[in-house]
């Protein structure tokens, strides 16, 4: 072999190397803290249609099928990420996890069935799916994405799948827990309302993956803030309550005249809510201690979701409807009224 053959040779060997390490660093997985938290308990009660992470908003634009997309906290710089219908977004690290609800007609996506869990680049590219089923609620907590799924022969279920897909667990294999909403994560675990045995408070650990009694009630939807915890009480008509974590009913504060449909703790002063009435529906929102309450827009309304500079709400209905926002700076509401491009 001649001096030149051997220089073309080890140049080859050298790129496909070099090609290996490259794509290695490409593709490698870095593994988040293990206090990382996919969303807030609200966004996520509500359908997980926006998520704020590191100064960019990440949303379902309904108006481009559910396609995800990114946009600046101030509505600037709006960016098509996926063309997939999405919800439950999560962020953490250099990642987005959320679940694409129906195969895509574009591409090769029609093809098979892709409904299920899925991690991105916050680009939205290196798509991965981490689960294939349908999920009720889903979150991120350290390393994993947990979920509450249903399956046509099985039912509910609850179970976890790594972010890098290498460890996948279900409920009656290594967690001991009968399924719930895992849109709560606050304190190292999940705090949620039960759904088989009773609907009292209750907290599953993430350390020891069991789960425990905080007290016992007939409650849905707690959130977890600031020591305090925010639930409907379903004895009395699915009003707003709050009371401090560790203390007893006599310490329990109602929050709301009104029967409340949806609602989201946005921060540490306001709770917005759909207020129930067959006169006078709204979009309201009291302080957090229940002390004042105001009408944001009359009419029905769902999805409450919340970043920092909005609160965005949507015409309740099927099929596409009208999204709103409310400033929060300016208090001036809006319709939201995002771009949509082709990706």
């Amino acid at each position: 072999m001649s001096v030149k053959q051997i220089i073309i040779a080890i140049s080859i060997v050298l790129l496909i190397v070099g090609a290996i390490i490259i794509s290695r660093k490409l593709t490698k997985v870095k593994p988040l803290p293990e206090d990382t938290v996919g969303s807030t308990p609200g966004n996520l009660y509500n359908g997980g249609f926006f998520c704020e992470d590191e100064g960019v908003v990440y949303f379902s634009n309904e108006f481009d099928g559910g396609s995800l997309y990114s946009m600046n906290p101030d509505e600037s710089n709006f960016k098509k990420l996926n063309v997939n219908p999405v919800s439950f977004i999560c962020a953490g690290g250099d990642y987005l996890f959320y679940y694409q609800g129906s195969a895509s007609s574009e591409g090769l996506g029609f093809l098979g069935h892709n409904t299920g869990i899925y991690r991105s680049k916050k680009n939205g590219k290196n798509t991965l799916a981490l689960f294939k089923d349908p999920v009720q609620s889903m979150n991120l907590a350290g390393n994993y994405v947990y979920y509450q799924s249903f399956n046509r022969d099985k039912g509910l279920q609850f179970g976890r799948v790594r972010m890098d897909n290498k460890e996948k667990t279900k409920s009656g294999e290594d967690i001991r827990v009968d399924p719930f909403d895992c849109s709560c994560c606050v304190d190292g675990g999940f705090y949620f309302a039960g759904n088989t045995q009773d609907h009292s408070l209750h907290f599953f650990n993430l350390q020891t993956q069991t789960a425990g009694t905080v007290f016992e009630g007939n409650i849905s939807f707690p959130t977890v803030r600031n020591g305090y915890v925010y639930y409907l009480k379903n004895t009395d008509n699915f009003r707003l309550y709050s009371r401090p974590l560790g203390s007893g009913e006599e310490m329990e504060q109602r929050l709301t005249e009104e029967r409340v449909d949806c609602y989201n703790l946005v921060n540490d002063y306001y709770i917005y809510y759909q207020a129930n009435s067959a006169d006078n529906p709204a979009l309201m929102r009291t302080t957090i201690d229940g002390g004042y309450s105001e009408t944001i827009l009359s009419g029905n309304y769902s999805n409450i979701s919340s970043t920092d500079n909005f609160v965005y709400f949507r015409l309740f209905g099927k099929g596409p409807t009208a999204w709103y926002h409310h400033n929060l700076l300016t208090g001036e509401v809006s319709l939201f009224e995002p771009p949509v491009y082709i990706k």
